[in-house]
């Protein structure tokens, strides 16, 4: 079992990690109910420019590194300065999968050292890195609970707009 420390923007992440077993934030993973495991990552200085450019322009910047559809399991590759997380994916009953995702960042070596070594250790079970959408969709992860957000917060959107016009706002 080895332990990683390293920082994520302001917060301190902890790991550890072995073939046996992964543990972060109290939840541990034997790494024998391990199915899956990727690195969906984003370079923030590209969604922040995008943001700022908006349509379609930005969300061809904020894509940059990565292209559509394609994982690359090529770790000397990885993009400097980039956010994102581990997705692991397991199953302890044999039915019911579940996923842990925990926050990387490529620009703190120690982070670097955690992702290489999950790579090495679990050949068979690494799927590469890529973007986040492409990432679970290799792992089988369901989108519902996404759609659902989505959703939910574009109705709250419409519903505030709508109760300010009729407010004449």
């Amino acid at each position: 079992m080895e332990k990683f420390t390293y920082k994520v923007a302001l917060f301190t992440h902890e790991v550890e990690a072995g073939k046996e077993m992964i543990t972060y934030k109290g939840k541990t993973v034997p790494g024998s109910t391990i199915t899956g495991l990727g690195f969906s990552l984003v370079k923030i200085s590209s969604v922040i420019t995008g943001q700022l450019i908006g349509g379609i322009v930005g969300g061809m910047i904020t894509n940059r590194g990565f292209e559509p559809n394609v994982i690359s399991k090529d770790m000397t590759s990885l993009p400097e300065g980039a956010m994102g997380q581990i997705i692991i994916t397991y199953c302890e009953d044999g039915t019911h999968q579940k996923v842990l995702r925990i926050s990387v960042t490529t620009g703190d070596p120690n982070c670097l050292r955690l992702m290489e070594y999950l790579a090495a250790t679990f050949p068979d079970k690494f799927i590469g890195f890529g973007g986040q959408p492409v990432i679970e969709k290799a792992l089988k992860i369901s989108q519902k609970w996404a759609y659902l957000v989505v959703a939910i917060v574009l109705l709250g959107i419409f519903g505030f707009a709508a109760f300010a016009i009729s407010q004449g706002y």
